[in-house]
């Protein structure tokens, strides 16, 4: 469901579970993707014995390194995305 929802947004897969977008895109259209992810009804989950999860969820921009938000598709708090 993450592999399609990410696909449908334009991101192909670079390795195993890396993506980026074909032609590059605003940070908004990403944080759009993460929302529809943090959508999907087990996204909340944490249990590694099989059960759907999600393990880590980084949106790598070119201003940051990296934002985590990996707590905020498991129902977290929304971060405080940064505007440009």
């Amino acid at each position: 469901q993450v592999v399609g929802i990410l696909q449908n947004a334009g991101f192909v897969r670079i390795q195993h579970s890396i993506f980026r977008h074909g032609g590059g895109c605003h940070l908004q259209h990403a944080i759009n993707a993460v929302v529809q992810i943090r959508h999907l009804p087990w996204a909340g989950g944490t249990s590694p014995n099989g059960d759907p999860h999600i393990r880590s969820l980084r949106l790598s921009i070119q201003i940051m390194p990296y934002m985590d938000l990996t707590n905020y598709v498991r129902g977290g708090p929304q971060p405080n995305f940064p505007f440009f």
